[in-house]
């Protein structure tokens, strides 16, 4: 039969368990607050963004450059991607406009009539699109631009030979 100190202590006992483990519970959560204050927490780890290519003019382009639209009009600058990557629009080759027409004086800007005239016909010829097969062809369009008055004036003297379609593809055109 138990005695009397014995039926006290226990219920003490109980107490003073339920006590310590509150305290405990307390102390792991006080801990845990204090650490995420204090003690700084390491970033994950992100890599560095690719750098994306600065826009540019059409003057400063240089084939192969890849575009991400279509080639719907012609933009005053133009914002280069990374032709491994999907892109909708390609520059493949630049055409010297004397060349293409014969000129004489290669300093005096032709007129638009005669330029628009022999654009697509340089740009056809070019290599760029000597062994592309006629289904790859058919995939894209054949957009053939040629400088403006201030852009003749500031050097620009080739006609520029984009591809362009509405579905994106991978990789260099002509490949």
């Amino acid at each position: 039969m138990p005695t009397a100190s014995t039926e006290r202590s226990r219920p003490q006992r109980v107490r003073w368990l339920l006590i310590g483990v509150i305290i405990f519970v307390l102390a792991v959560v006080a801990g845990r607050f204090l650490a995420t204050r204090f003690i700084p927490v390491a970033e994950p780890s992100i890599p560095p963004p690719t750098p994306t290519p600065t826009a540019t003019t059409l003057a400063d382009l240089t084939a192969p450059t890849c575009l991400d639209a279509p080639l719907t009009e012609l933009p005053d600058e133009f914002a280069p991607v990374d032709c491994a990557g999907l892109h909708r629009t390609e520059l493949v080759a630049q055409v010297p406009i004397a060349e293409a027409l014969e000129l004489e004086d290669k300093y005096e800007r032709p007129r638009d009539k005669p330029l628009s005239a022999h654009a697509m016909l340089a740009c056809q010829q070019a290599d760029a699109f000597a062994e592309v097969s006629d289904e790859r062809l058919a995939q894209v369009e054949i957009v053939a631009v040629w400088p403006t008055k201030k852009q003749w004036q500031k050097g620009m003297r080739d006609y520029a030979c984009f591809v362009t379609a509405d579905t994106p593809w991978q990789g260099a055109f002509n490949e």
